[in-house]
């Protein structure tokens, strides 16, 4: 578990825990343990993940000197975001990004920058070598987690690493994991929410072997704890429940750190991609004119 963040508040987080009410303590240990859950998440989400009403968390701010959850958040937020190596941008918004849509391009920023410090992290470094290792990549993905799953699925495949993606769950995921081998490595992609069958397909690698690896919106995430390597991405919505832009980003980076270490294969296996395409009469005829022009 990381440690607690830097900071006068989180100092009388810790040494005023022992002393307070439970719900408060709870509250408190959310803060130092996984702050990212009130770094990028609203009142809402907070008080769903804890079971809590909302009430309590804006009196709980409150109570600290802050004038309700928001200015809870922006400091755990900041301290969270330096710990990483990364703060929210604080870049203008483009002409006319007010109002809902600034809300939206800030928190695209904000889940962004965590997922880029992640990207630069030793963890990135140690799942590409293993999948490099591999005999197979296996990724698992349930609901809105199949877009970056076929994203990451497609670009190893371009770089040289035999993937496939899961995106079916219930009976057919079982069948599907059921030859995964000490060989093979399993990845799990979750967004916010954690889905039961993506922790049974944890499970069901863990049992036979296989490495396993969990890109996921949250360090709180049962996927994250249950998985050999993590890779956190933040999935928050602004006004839309969820967010892929920061996993799309990460697995991009992920699978670019995977050709990078054997660029003459995946060089190769795009020139020869390029001339089936053409070959086969499956790119645009206007861009192969202006190829052959060129």
């Amino acid at each position: 578990m990381p440690a607690p963040l830097a900071g006068p508040l989180f100092t009388e987080l810790e040494e005023g825990l022992s002393a307070m009410p439970r719900k408060q303590q709870v509250l408190a240990r959310t803060i130092l343990e996984t702050p990212e859950l009130v770094a990028l998440g609203s009142v809402r989400d907070l008080a769903d993940q804890l079971s809590m009403n909302s009430a309590t968390i804006i009196r709980f701010a409150k109570g600290l000197g802050f004038s309700g959850y928001q200015g809870l958040q922006a400091a755990v937020r900041e301290a969270y975001l330096a710990r990483t190596g990364a703060r929210a941008s604080r870049a203008p918004l483009s002409d006319g990004a007010t109002g809902v849509v600034g809300e939206a391009i800030a928190r695209v920023r904000a889940n962004l920058d965590v997922a880029l410090a992640e990207a630069e992290s030793p963890m990135l470094d140690a799942v590409a070598e293993v999948m490099l290792k591999s005999q197979r990549v296996v990724i698992c993905t349930t609901g809105s987690a199949a877009v970056p799953g076929l994203a990451l699925s497609r670009l190893l495949l371009y770089s040289g690493v035999r993937a496939e993606l899961v995106d079916s769950p219930g009976i057919d995921r079982i069948i599907r994991l059921n030859n995964v081998t000490p060989n093979d490595v399993v990845v799990v992609i979750g967004l916010w929410l954690a889905y039961d069958d993506a922790l049974q397909a944890l499970e069901m690698a863990t049992d036979r072997g296989a490495t396993t690896v969990a890109i996921v919106g949250s360090h709180a995430s049962p996927l994250a704890r249950a998985a050999d390597h993590s890779l956190v991405a933040p999935a928050q919505g602004a006004n839309l429940p969820l967010s892929v832009t920061a996993t799309v980003a990460l697995v991009e980076v992920l699978a670019s750190a995977v050709a990078g270490r054997q660029m003459d294969h995946a060089g190769e296996t795009e020139r020869s991609l390029h001339e089936r395409y053409e070959k086969e009469g499956l790119l645009a005829k206007g861009y192969l004119e202006r190829r052959r022009r060129d």
